[in-house]
Parts: structure tokens; sequence; C-alpha cells
């Protein structure tokens, strides 16, 4: 399920509008430099020619739409899926910082290997006993347990068909064309969705070609500005990006979401926590200094603050060498207007 609507969003949910996302074979000349918080090794791999780029996306559409099946195919199919998907998942983990996303995906991918196919040595250190399984009659317990836990694996069941049956309906490109939930399982979807029993997954369902990037400044006269430098997001040109998977910088990891929007919004998602961390600027609080890799108002605090929107892209190796920087940079306008202590 995972793998498969992983590998499906991408081609469901794709349209006219946006056909770079995954149409026109151009995601990945996209990818590298809009993830939430790229690495070194992104930069590297944004180098390559496009032919590569566009080449490199038909492994992976093999890997999450056709791999899925192979788990059906006994032993030796199991073996070839697990193998794609912890391949895959390596690979991401080389390019990129998804805190710990892969490496979950590798741990449930590791059961579809099987025992014959591990080193026995390995196992035995491990403490994991190889024994033959006989079948025998269930016991009154296990038929009670069987019977009391039946009721929610059938719910389980039901729940999952109808988070399938309706993404592939609903895409703009619909893998269903009848809408095969009925009305009473959406009900009990609907009742029981506060609990997130089950979801859908929607990995890059679609591709940011851009990159915004939101630089926070403060000044004590309104004139002059002093930038604040964010651990983990791009800030400095020259800073070099960095590995920090499986830890999730929150603020980092919000600030690429809040860029998205284009301005700030009262009513975003992303205002409160951003309501939050500008009062404490402004009143000099110590507990958001760890946010920074520099607090350029160490002093005293700043009487204003501003959030101005920037476009960010990787440099080109030739740039690079004369200049030294890891990106490039250009003014798009505001993203939040001056504020300061009086208007809070």
């Amino acid at each position: 399920k995972l793998m498969f609507q992983s590998g499906w969003v991408k081609l469901g949910w794709a349209t006219d509008q946006y056909p770079e996302w995954w149409p026109d074979h151009t995601a990945m000349t996209f990818h590298y430099f809009t993830q939430p918080i790229p690495t070194w090794t992104a930069w590297w791999a944004h180098q390559l020619p496009d032919w590569f780029q566009k080449f490199s996306i038909w492994p992976m559409y093999f890997v999450e739409l056709a791999l899925p099946f192979f788990v059906f195919f006994g032993k030796p199919g199991r073996l070839i899926a697990a193998v794609g998907f912890i391949a895959l998942m390596v690979l991401i983990l080389l390019t990129g910082n998804y805190t710990y996303f892969n490496w979950l995906t590798i741990v449930i991918s590791l059961p579809l290997i099987a025992d014959r196919y591990w080193p026995r040595k390995r196992l035995r250190l491990l403490r994991v006993e190889i024994e033959s399984v006989q079948a025998k009659p269930l016991s009154r317990r296990e038929r009670i347990q069987a019977a009391v836990l039946a009721p929610v694996f059938l719910l389980l069941f039901a729940l999952n068909y109808q988070v399938l049956a309706r993404d592939f309906h609903r895409a703009p490109i619909p893998l269903l064309k009848a809408d095969l939930s009925p009305r009473w399982l959406d009900a009990l979807a609907g009742k029981t969705q506060p609990f997130m029993i089950t979801s859908g997954y929607g990995l890059f369902r679609t591709m940011t070609t851009t990159r915004p990037e939101i630089i926070l400044e403060g000044s004590l006269d309104g004139k002059e500005w002093q930038a604040y430098d964010f651990h983990w997001k791009p800030d400095e040109l020259n800073e070099k990006p960095r590995f920090v998977a499986p830890h999730q910088p929150r603020v980092a990891w919000q600030l690429w979401f809040a860029a998205l929007e284009g301005q700030y919004d009262p009513q975003s998602r992303n205002a409160r926590w951003l309501q939050s961390l500008l009062p404490k600027l402004l009143n000099h609080d110590s507990s958001v200094n760890s946010l920074f890799r520099n607090q350029p108002f160490a002093d005293q605090p700043p009487k204003y603050l501003r959030a101005r929107l920037f476009h960010y892209e990787f440099t080109n190796r030739r740039e690079r060498k004369a200049s030294g920087n890891w990106w490039r940079r250009k003014v798009i306008g505001d993203y939040l207007p001056i504020v300061n202590i009086s208007r809070q």
C-alpha cells in the first residue's frame, strides 16, 4: 500500500496545469533543490545532466508500481521486492533529510526477506532461532483470541479498502472510473477518521518547482537590518547543506511549508507557531536562541522584525567554483511586513 500509492499518486494527481511534475518526466530536475531540507549530496545530484534526471524516474516507477505485486510471488518475489524497496530508500537517504521515514520503510521491508536468505551466523548473533513450524490444531484459548480479533481485522481491512477506493476514484486521472466504496463505509470511515486508524499515502503527489525561502530579519532602527541564520534551513548562500536525519528540525521544516504560502496569513496552519516566535524575539527570550546559528541581537532585542521572501536555487559548478556558494537567490517580496513590540 505504501509503495504502490506513492507511485500511483505521481500519475493520478498530475494535471495539464503542472505537467512538469511527472508526465513531462522532469520532476527530478526540481526535486533536489526544492526538497524541505537538502543535503550537500543533493547539490551534486542536481548537477547531473537532464537526460539522467528524466531517466531516473523510470526505476523509481518500477520500484513503486511494479515491485509491490512481487510480494505475492512467493519467497523469491518478496526478496526482489524487499531489495528494491530498501535500495530506493537508501538512495533517498543519501540525497535528502526525511527524518525517520526512510528508516521505518526499510524496517517494514525486512520481514519480506525469508529466513533462508539470512546468514545463519548473523541470525545467531541476533539471537534469532530458526525452527521448523508444524501446523497444529488451535487451542480453545487461541480460538477465542481469533474470534475477538477477527472483527478488528475486518474493520481495518474495510477502512483500508475505503481509503484506496476513494483515492483511486477521486484523483484527477482516476484509476477507478466508478466509486466502489459504499456510502455506509464512507460514513464509517468519517466517524473513525479522528482516530487516524488508516490513511492513504501521497509521497511527492505534486512536485514543487520553485523554492521560496523566508529570511527573518531584525532591526534596531528600522533602517539597518540583520538576518537570523536558522540551523539547517538555507539562509547564507555559502552555507554547505548538511545531513540531519533522522532528527527533524521542526522550525526549519515548518518554514519550508510557510514559504510555499507566499505571504503571512493569520488563518494559516503556520500562523500559530510564527505568532509565538516573533514576540519571543522582540522580548529577548533566550529560549529561542538555540534555533539560530547566530543571534544578531545578543545584547539587546530588536525593535522591529520583518520577513522577506527569496527565490533560492542551487548554483551550478561554474558559479560555485567562482563564488564558493551552494545557493543563488533573488528577492521575491515581503512575506511579513514590519512588526514591532507595540503591534503584538
